[in-house]
């Protein structure tokens, strides 16, 4: 056994412990009922995928991320349990995060500091919070930026080319972020032919996803063109200007996440030898802004942050190497210390004297298309992701204790809804599945669940008119409706 053999497995176990802890802090303030919208409206459909890819529901944009929905499905079939699909980004994103503890540690990165580089970038936290396909396809390229520099086998490399596939086919975008792997690849190893070698990888991934129907070529296009108006759209909403925009690119990065940047930038120029590989790393990086154009969310920048952690480990490595002993843990404490500070609490600019001021429940609100995020107070706004949306959970949940009273009832309307306290049919879906119903599609959006007072039927108002419902109470959802109300009209039935 050589010599190195102990320092890898104390730092193999080192990782796990950094998974079993990133995984368990991920579950506690996981969300499971609907963040922002579009969770709900991802995973819902897998429950009946076929139906959902044949058109019969509604379901948000399964071309951009198939393999994601297939996995989706997969769990579900697997384990019968929807909380088991809400929890894959919990554990996808503590995979990556323990992938980037043992990428950062083979470069040099003392353990005590891995904490505060990862808060450097507090979306990846956000992210493993509540359904997301950008979740699933993380682990992926953390395990990429890992294996780039040290496959040392053609086989190894047409391994990584499969992995990065296989993220892209996660969710799409993330082949943003490959031009940067490929660049790592090639610095650390210096074999082109390499190219050649994740070129065979990715083309057997996509080609079995072709093959099999997975990944839909013309679907892609189609997606990505309505994605493009969408978005543009929305960017163009009224309070959505150049003004609110700034704001959702300030939470990005941490308020310490600038400051490094700040000093990185720095450092680079007054160093020769960090100043070229830096530049080359934001060329590579420069596909990344293309989704930066219109930036409604941080989540975007996701397949960016399985490789920044280790740049910044890199020149933080870099910078400190030769430093006293002494100054180099001063900086090493000030950095933790400013890190604990922005978990628990956040400093905030303020127009009047003193101009600044520091809070934790009180904290700005930063909106973003992706649910909200803060400057700060990071423990406080990780908690307020597991509790967003209560309101809807309360609503479908009464209203259905209140149909156990009536008999055959349908209730109509969208199938979502993204008005503060209004209601769509998604919630009350998500609370019949939990219930121990198990609905089945019998029309273009239109669902039953048979019980023992009588069926129950999701409809939107189109599906409604092809069904017979005679008998049936009829409650309509417009989405803005006073809670009260709703609940006198189903015990009226």
């Amino acid at each position: 056994m050589s010599d190195s053999d102990p320092g890898r497995t104390r730092t193999g176990l080192e990782a796990v412990l950094v998974f079993g802890l990133a995984f368990a802090v991920l579950l506690v303030f996981s969300n499971s009922s609907g963040f922002e919208g579009d969770d709900l409206n991802s995973v819902l459909p897998m429950l009946h995928l076929g139906d959902a890819l044949a058109g019969d529901l509604e379901i948000y944009r399964p071309d951009w991320q198939p393999l994601s929905y297939a996995t989706g499905a997969a769990t579900y079939a697997l384990t019968g349990s929807i909380d088991a699909i809400f929890a894959l980004p919990a554990l996808g994103v503590a995979i990556g995060i323990a992938l980037l503890y043992l990428a950062t540690r083979r470069i040099g990165l003392a353990p005590l500091m891995f904490v505060p580089l990862l808060m450097l970038f507090p979306e990846i936290l956000y992210t493993g919070l509540y359904f997301n396909s950008s979740a699933l396809g993380f682990p992926f390229v953390c395990l990429a930026v890992l294996l780039a520099p040290t496959a040392q086998t053609r086989p190894w490399a047409i391994a990584l080319g499969a992995i990065l596939a296989m993220s892209v086919l996660m969710r799409l975008d993330f082949v943003l972020i490959v031009p940067a792997i490929m660049a790592y690849r090639i610095w650390s190893r210096r074999e082109v032919v390499d190219i050649i070698m994740i070129g065979i990888g990715s083309g057997i991934v996509f080609g079995l996803a072709l093959a099999t129907h997975l990944l839909d070529p013309q679907g892609v296009i189609s997606t990505y063109q309505g994605a493009r108006d969408e978005i543009v759209a929305r960017a163009n909403q009224p309070g959505w200007d150049t003004y609110a925009k700034a704001f959702v690119a300030t939470v990005v990065f941490s308020p310490l996440g600038w400051l490094f940047l700040f000093w990185a930038a720095l450092y680079s120029l007054r160093n020769r030898r960090t100043w070229l590989p830096a530049f080359i790393g934001l060329i590579c990086l420069a596909p990344m802004l293309f989704a930066a154009r219109n930036m409604l969310t941080p989540k975007y920048m996701i397949p960016a942050f399985a490789l920044l952690p280790v740049i910044a480990a890199m020149i933080w490595v870099a910078a400190t190497a030769q430093l006293q002993p002494r100054l180099k843990n001063m900086l090493a404490g000030l950095w933790v210390g400013a890190t604990i500070f922005y978990f628990f609490l956040a400093i905030e600019p303020q127009r009047e004297a003193p101009f600044i001021d520091i809070s934790a429940k009180e904290s700005r609100i930063i909106n973003t298309h992706d649910g909200p995020r803060s400057w700060g107070a990071y423990l406080f706004h990780f908690d307020r992701v597991s509790t967003h949306w209560g309101l809807q959970v309360a609503q479908a949940e009464a209203m259905l204790d209140a149909a156990k009273s009536a008999g055959p009832i349908a209730f109509v309307g969208d199938q979502d809804v993204f008005s503060s306290g209004g209601i769509a049919w998604r919630h009350l879906q998500l609370a019949l599945i939990r219930a121990g119903y198990d609905g089945r599609v019998i029309d273009r959006d239109a669902l039953r669940f048979d019980r023992a007072e009588g069926p129950l039927f999701l409809l939107t108002p189109a599906a409604q008119a092809s069904q017979n419902l005679e008998g049936v109470c009829l409650v309509v959802l417009d989405g803005d409706q006073d809670s009260d109300a709703l609940l006198e009209r189903i015990k009226a039935c």
